[in-house]
């Protein structure tokens, strides 16, 4: 694992992707067009979960103003998830789900809680019984080709929550952005991850 320095060209870069982030599945996640308008993702800082021997220019890392090159960007993003699931009450891990819909079959088969808003199904973790490779099956589960985000919120959501399967309000989606700590975005082709924290 090494590290480098961050210039404040590459921190704006790591700014910018988030956002675009954020924008690019406004259409498909009512929690991400609410994020995108809600959050001040400029007053924030970003850090990276780098693969190592991945090419390309450094991005900011875990802690802002380093990158760090990791052999299992997904495992220490899934502990990440779990040491902030486990660090307070009422804190939530939540991934939109950008490949299904609730109409699909699919979800039958998927594992986890399942939150759905309109049409739109999300994934929703908490510290109960959640471990590292739960986490990480859910991550991937939710993932799609083109896009993976992670909202970790301090939104009051257990009284929905208490079925594997539930319906989310538009309260419950404003109350998760609006409470949002921190998000991971996929980065590098789909091999690592940028981490924004709200300062």
């Amino acid at each position: 694992m090494g590290t480098s320095t961050l210039t404040n060209e590459l921190r704006q870069d790591a700014i910018r992707a988030v956002t675009k982030a954020l924008e690019d599945s406004s259409s498909l996640s009512t929690l991400s067009a609410c994020a995108s308008k809600t959050l001040d993702i400029t007053n924030g800082k970003v850090a990276t979960l780098f693969p190592l021997g991945a090419p390309g220019r450094v991005l900011p890392g875990l802690q802002d103003g380093y990158a760090d090159f990791l052999l299992d960007p997904g495992l220490i993003l899934a502990e990440h998830i779990q040491d902030y699931l486990c660090s307070g009450d009422h804190r939530v891990a939540v991934f939109p789900d950008l490949s299904f819909d609730a109409a699909s079959p699919a979800i039958n088969r998927m594992v986890g809680r399942i939150g759905i808003f309109n049409r739109e199904v999300y994934h929703v973790l908490v510290a109960e019984g959640m471990e590292i490779e739960q986490i990480r099956q859910i991550e991937r589960q939710a993932g799609s080709p083109w896009l993976t985000i992670c909202y970790m919120s301090q939104a009051k959501l257990h009284r929905v929550i208490e079925n594997p399967r539930f319906v989310l309000t538009e309260m419950d989606v404003a109350e998760i952005a609006d409470k949002t700590d921190a998000i991971a975005v996929q980065a590098y082709d789909g091999e690592g991850y940028l981490m924004w924290r709200k300062i």
